[in-house]
């Protein structure tokens, strides 16, 4: 995300996994949406290995030298895009797999991570305000 052309790591950070929630939310009322068609497999989206991954600095060939200690790791943010599974899970006679607990239970965590993570891009595009107006 930037504001005028500026960004931080962490509002880089904080952007992708609102982006990343929303999509997981959105895969969840699916879910939700057809607790009673029939056939219906319930989906996940999986990044937190991705993202964890995206996160570590780069090392090897063509990657950027860190020869501070205050230089910023090289990182891949921009590229986690999370990965849509159908986990196995009980079949209910018709087929489906949606287990509306499961389902309830993960909205409510998407919903606390949604809040955490926009808290962190409100400080952040608050301290880039901060900054530019600053005399």
């Amino acid at each position: 995300m930037n504001l005028f052309g500026l960004t931080t790591r962490r509002l880089d950070i904080a952007q992708k996994s609102l982006d990343l929630a929303s999509r997981e939310a959105l895969l969840r009322a699916g879910n939700i949406a057809n607790a009673d068609t029939p056939g219906y497999r319930a989906k996940e989206l999986s990044f937190e290995k991705a993202m964890h991954d995206a996160l570590r600095p780069a090392a090897g060939a063509g990657s950027l030298m860190k020869t501070n200690p205050k230089h910023l790791p090289e990182t891949e943010i921009g590229k986690v895009n999370g990965a849509v599974t159908v986990p196995e899970g009980s079949e209910r006679i018709d087929g489906n797999t949606v287990n509306m607990d499961k389902e309830m239970t993960a909205m409510a965590e998407v919903d606390i991570r949604y809040g955490l993570y926009a808290t962190i891009a409100g400080n952040e595009i608050g301290l880039l305000k901060k900054a530019i107006s600053a005399k």
